[in-house]
């Protein structure tokens, strides 16, 4: 308990000015290298230590329960191969020295970051013409964003969001130790809306890069710098201490304001015996502010658009009443 409350002291304030700045260190520098590196090389890599660095800790803490075990390696496997190993060392998908419109001199793909997570997944060839490596990676960003991800969406619901996920697993990691901090009531529930917005925002943006309407240069800095800067790294990563680990993924990410509802159509849900006592562990624990208890109570499944199958109710249940579908 004493080293957690430390971690949430010390540790998560360095954590999250180093990744805070150097995003934004990313973004603004106009040199695309850096040491021999493009730029986002070096993001990526603090990124990375973050959370395999963060992510022993969950493991020990969490290791009573198999489910989030395997989830938290999930994370930290998802972000080795495919959030850095692969697009930096195994495959050729980083384009350097390619000036593109609105003052960012490179683009390099994250294979995590599908559209409309990232927006300029469906535009690069505008860019960079329709090399192989390109229309590759144009194929890739279709074929996840537009047509995998959906279908998985109507099985697993948003389990997406807490196995394999850029974001994700740096909340299940190095956000885990503020995970009771995530806003419980239904006037936060309600707030959920304000995710439509930035679906909307995308949605909008993505067409006029795409055809290069008049303004373009005006969507692409207000998605670099309020978007990706203001609402995904200051408030998603800044305000753990205050709004729980999820801040982004619960009112914020396009992706999850896209995809999510599917989920509610599909078979996921968190199942409940007739066993609950009515404790409220599960939704102290529950980072995405849902109210599981209500309906354990009552023996029913919990189905919502917002649920990201963490699996911290399961694990923290005394007596096993819950379990992922």
């Amino acid at each position: 308990m004493a080293q957690r409350a430390l971690a949430k002291k010390i540790g998560y304030p360095i954590l999250a000015a180093a990744l805070i700045a150097f995003f934004f260190w990313q973004e603004r520098r106009t040199d695309p290298m850096w040491l021999g590196r493009d730029k986002s090389f070096w993001y990526e890599t603090l990124y990375l230590a973050f959370v395999l660095g963060m992510g022993v800790p969950v493991l020990i803490k969490w290791r009573r329960s198999r489910y989030f075990t395997i989830r938290t390696i999930s994370c930290m496997a998802s972000q080795l191969v495919w959030g850095y190993l692969v697009i930096y060392f195994i495959l050729p998908l980083s384009w350097t020295t390619v000036t593109y419109p609105g003052g960012r001199s490179s683009l390099t793909p994250f294979a995590q970051n599908l559209w409309p997570l990232e927006i300029y997944g469906l535009v690069v060839p505008r860019y960079f013409g329709f090399p192989p490596v390109v229309a590759g990676w144009f194929v890739y960003v279709v074929a996840t964003s537009l047509v995998l991800m959906p279908v998985l969406v109507l099985r697993f619901g948003r389990a997406y969001c807490s196995w394999f996920c850029a974001c994700g697993n740096l909340a299940e990691t190095a956000g885990d130790p503020f995970r009771t901090q995530a806003p419980k009531g239904t006037r936060w529930v309600r707030f959920e809306w304000v995710i439509s917005a930035f679906v909307l925002f995308a949605i909008l943006a993505t067409v006029f890069l795409a055809f290069n309407l008049p303004g373009q240069k005006v969507w692409q800095e207000g998605w670099g710098f309020w978007v990706k800067f203001i609402f995904s790294s200051v408030i998603g990563l800044g305000l753990y201490p205050l709004l729980g680990n999820r801040p982004w993924c619960r009112y914020f990410c396009p992706w999850a304001g896209l995809f999510g509802a599917l989920g509610k159509l599909g078979k996921a849900g968190i199942a409940a015996n007739n066993n609950c006592m009515g404790c409220g562990l599960c939704n102290k624990h529950c980072d995405m502010g849902i109210d599981i208890r209500r309906n354990a109570l009552r023996g029913e499944i919990t189905k919502t658009t917002s649920c990201v199958y963490c699996g911290a109710c399961v694990a923290v249940c005394p007596r096993n009443v819950l379990r992922v579908l």
